[in-house]
C-alpha cells in the first residue's frame, strides 16, 4: 500500500454542448411552453437558469456571436456590424473572422489544451487553426472552403450539411422557402447529433440561423393568425423543441448544457432611413441624386447613418471628405441624435421611434472603441432603422416582417441558477457574460481580457 495511502482520482472537467437557436426571443418561448408548443423545454427550464437576456448593441448577429465568443462588448472585438467602411474611406465592407482583433473562446481553449467542435457560429469564416472541428457561419462562399481541417469535409457532404438557407427564396417563393428551411435544419441537427454521439470535444456548440430566418419573414403572419404559415411556425417550434429535448437526453447530466439566443423579435411596423432626415436637413450631402451608397457622399457632409441606426460623425482625417474638427466630433454626435430622436416620428401615430441614445463610451470597451459608432440609436420594437441612403420617404416596408429588439434574448444553463449580475443594465445578463460563465462552469480559467461577468 502507498505510504500515504491510495490516491485520488482527478475529477474529470465537465464537458459543455452549447445550441444557439438565433434570434428566439425569451418572451416568445414562455408563449409557446405555456401553449404546450415546446413540452421539453417547458420542462427543462424548471430544473436551471432560464431567463430574458440583453444582446450587443447594435443588435446584430455578427455583433452578438462575436461577443459571445470573445467574451466582450463590440469594443474589445472590433466588429460593429454586419458592414462597414475599409478604413479611411466610404468603401462599403462586410467583416469576416479576419476583422476579429481578439482571441476567440475555441482558441482560449485549444490553449487550455481542450477540444471544440463548433459550427455555424458568426463569424467564423475564414476558420481558425483550433484544437477540433469548426465549419464557417452563413457567410462562407462554399462549404469546400469553410472546414477546419478538412478532412471532416467528406463527412458533411455525406450528411448533406448546408451552410445557410436562400433568404432570397422568402422574397420570391415562401412556400419554397418554407421547404428548405426544414431541410437545412434537418441537416444541421444530424450534424449536430452526430457530433454529440461520435467525436471527441470538450465543448460543442452549434449555431442555428434557421430561427432567425423564419422570425424574418413569418413572425407577422404566426402573430395574425394567418394560415397555413401561423401552423407552420409552430411546427417549426416543437421540432426545435424536440432538439432540446433530445440534447437533454444525451448530454450526461454530469455535463453542461446551455441553450440562448443572441437576439429577440419583434413583428416590422415599418423600415425607417435616418439618412433620409440627415439629407433633408443639409447634414448629409451626395454628388449627385439618388445615390448608389455611401461611397457617393458629397463635400459639407457632417454625417452618416449605416445599419442599424449607427451614427458615425464624418470627421476630418479619419475620413477622406470629413468636415468636423476631431474636437467638436462629440457635441457633433450628440447634435444628431437629438435631430433624429425629434424627426424620426411614426407617420400615422407621431410617436417618437427612437426608445433610447447609446454614446459610444457608455457601451464600448476596449481598445477598438474609435472604430465604432458614435451613436447607436435604439429604434422603439417595431420600427427598424436601416441604412439607406437612397429613399424619397421616411419609412418604407419590404418582404422582411420581423426585426431585432435589444433586450428579449434568452440563456438557458441546466442544472444551474444564476446568482451574480451581468453586465446588461442594472446587471442583468448580457451575451458577453455567457462564456465566462460558461468557462467558471467547466473549472477552466477565465482569461483576464474578458470583460464579461461569471453568472453564478
Amino acid at each position: 500500500m502507498p505510504l500515504f495511502g491510495r490516491k485520488k482520482a482527478k475529477k474529470a472537467t465537465p464537458r459543455t454542448v452549447v445550441l444557439a437557436i438565433d434570434g428566439t426571443p425569451y418572451s416568445l418561448l414562455r408563449r409557446l411552453m405555456d401553449d404546450g408548443i415546446m413540452p421539453n423545454y417547458k420542462r427543462m427550464v424548471g430544473n436551471g437558469t432560464f431567463t430574458r437576456m440583453y444582446s450587443t448593441q447594435p443588435t446584430v448577429s455578427s455583433v452578438a456571436w462575436t461577443s459571445f465568443m470573445c467574451g466582450k462588448d463590440p469594443g474589445g472585438t472590433n466588429i460593429f456590424g454586419f458592414t462597414d467602411l475599409a478604413p479611411n474611406s466610404y468603401q462599403l465592407d462586410i467583416p469576416d473572422s479576419t476583422s476579429i482583433k481578439s482571441k476567440l473562446v475555441w482558441e482560449h481553449l485549444t490553449d487550455m489544451g481542450k477540444r471544440s467542435v463548433t459550427m455555424g457560429v458568426p463569424i467564423s469564416y475564414p476558420t481558425r487553426p483550433i484544437n477540433g472541428v469548426m465549419v464557417g457561419c452563413f457567410l462562407s462562399p462554399k462549404l469546400d472552403k469553410a472546414v477546419h481541417p478538412p478532412e471532416y469535409l467528406k463527412l458533411l457532404k455525406r450528411i448533406d450539411y448546408r451552410l445557410d438557407t436562400d433568404a432570397w427564396l422568402a422574397r420570391e417563393d415562401l412556400d419554397k422557402f418554407w421547404l428548405e428551411l426544414n431541410v437545412v435544419f434537418d441537416r444541421r441537427r444530424e450534424t449536430m447529433l452526430h457530433f454529440v454521439r461520435n467525436e471527441k470535444w470538450d465543448v460543442l456548440m452549434v449555431h442555428f440561423m434557421e430561427t432567425d430566418r423564419l422570425m424574418h419573414f413569418m413572425i407577422d403572419q404566426f402573430e395574425k393568425g394567418e394560415e397555413p404559415w401561423r401552423s407552420r411556425f409552430l411546427e417549426f417550434f416543437g421540432r426545435v423543441d424536440r432538439l432540446i429535448g433530445r440534447l437533454d437526453e444525451d448530454v450526461p447530466i454530469e455535463d453542461n448544457l446551455i441553450v440562448l439566443s443572441d437576439h429577440g423579435f419583434t413583428p416590422l411596423k415599418y423600415e425607417v432611413y435616418p439618412n433620409r432626415v440627415l439629407y433633408e436637413e443639409g447634414l448629409l450631402k451626395f454628388k449627385s441624386w439618388p445615390p448608389k451608397s455611401i461611397m457617393d457622399i458629397g463635400e459639407g457632409s457632417r454625417a452618416f447613418v449605416m445599419d442599424p441606426a449607427r451614427i458615425y460623425v464624418n470627421v476630418k482625417g479619419k475620413y477622406p471628405m470629413g468636415t468636423v474638427d476631431p474636437g467638436d466630433r462629440a457635441w457633433v454626435a450628440d447634435e444628431v441624435a437629438g435631430l433624429l430622436e425629434d424627426k424620426l416620428l411614426d407617420p400615422e401615430t407621431g410617436e417618437k421611434m427612437v426608445a433610447a441614445i447609446h454614446k459610444r463610451d457608455d457601451i464600448y470597451s476596449g481598445p477598438w472603441v474609435e472604430n465604432g459608432p458614435d451613436i447607436v440609436l435604439e429604434p422603439k420594437w417595431g420600427y427598424d432603422f436601416k441604412g439607406a441612403v437612397n429613399k424619397e420617404t421616411l419609412t418604407g416596408r419590404t418582404a422582411l416582417c420581423g426585426m431585432h429588439t435589444y433586450e428579449d434574448a434568452h440563456l438557458y444553463i441546466r442544472e444551474r441558477q444564476i446568482s451574480q449580475p451581468g453586465s446588461g443594465p442594472e446587471g442583468a445578463p448580457a451575451i458577453q457574460d455567457v462564456v465566462p460563465t460558461m468557462l467558471a462552469m467547466m473549472g477552466l480559467r477565465v482569461p483576464e481580457e474578458m470583460t464579461g461577468k461569471v453568472l453564478f
